[in-house]
């Protein structure tokens, strides 16, 4: 409650929790866009999965969020990644480590290595970030 007032970001977000997901995220583009003096319509989202939970962050990134409370739906296997050992047999839809959500310019994007998926804002599937 207190970032409302202060105006700074909390360590950790669950964009599902704002009430326009999408605005939040824009934000994030435009913040980032205005402090490198890069322009707007070249910015891109990245996202990275780290294998750390919640309560592992003390302060709120400089650029970008940190997101948690995502779920990862079906083909569970690509979790034992981030789990090691603690991966959760049997869950339908585990939940995610938290993810360093990013803006940069599409030619400063990473292509190699990347497994591109869809990723919804919110339990009901509509159009991906």
């Amino acid at each position: 409650e207190a970032w409302v007032t202060d105006f700074t970001l909390p360590n950790v977000v669950w964009l599902a929790g704002f009430f326009n997901p999408q605005s939040f995220l824009t934000a994030i583009e435009q913040s980032t866009a205005r402090k490198n003096e890069w322009p707007l319509d070249r910015m891109v989202l990245s996202v990275d999965v780290t294998k750390k939970a919640k309560d592992d962050f003390n302060s709120a990134p400089r650029e970008g969020c940190l997101h948690s409370r995502s779920f990862y739906g079906g083909g569970q296997m690509g979790l034992a990644i981030w789990y090691d050992s603690r991966f959760p047999l049997k869950e339908l839809t585990p939940a995610m480590p938290v993810m360093f959500i990013k803006a940069v310019t599409v030619d400063r994007q990473e292509t190699k290595n990347v497994y591109d998926c869809p990723v919804y804002k919110t339990k009901e599937r509509g159009l991906p970030l």
